[in-house]
């Protein structure tokens, strides 16, 4: 990657948070933050879309992994940690074990 005219750099660390793509940055920028909302809220239309954004995502990841209806699509935040961290919870470990991620 090249960062000016002089410097150039390799990066190596894609296990937590790669790169950026270009074309997934302009897509996100073109067609979701013109009308993203909170989800969290139920007065306007972007809030609505951006509710449908999040269970059509959910869908796609249900049939890309052929989930079941009785299997749950579960956003975690914060990557694998956070997904790590949910899981030792719904488990209800009272002595978590040492996780590596």
């Amino acid at each position: 990657i090249k960062i000016n005219r002089r410097h150039m750099f390799v990066f190596c660390d894609y296990v937590a948070s790669g790169r950026s793509l270009q074309f997934i940055e302009e897509y996100i920028l073109r067609e979701v933050l013109p009308c993203y909302g909170n989800t969290h809220s139920t007065t306007n239309i972007t809030a609505l879309q951006t509710t449908l954004f999040r269970q059509e995502a959910r869908e796609i990841i249900k049939n890309g992994v052929n989930a079941s209806e009785d299997d749950a699509v579960i956003f975690a935040g914060q990557g694998c940690t956070g997904a790590i961290r949910k899981l030792i919870n719904a488990l209800d470990l009272k002595d978590p074990p040492i996780v590596f991620t």
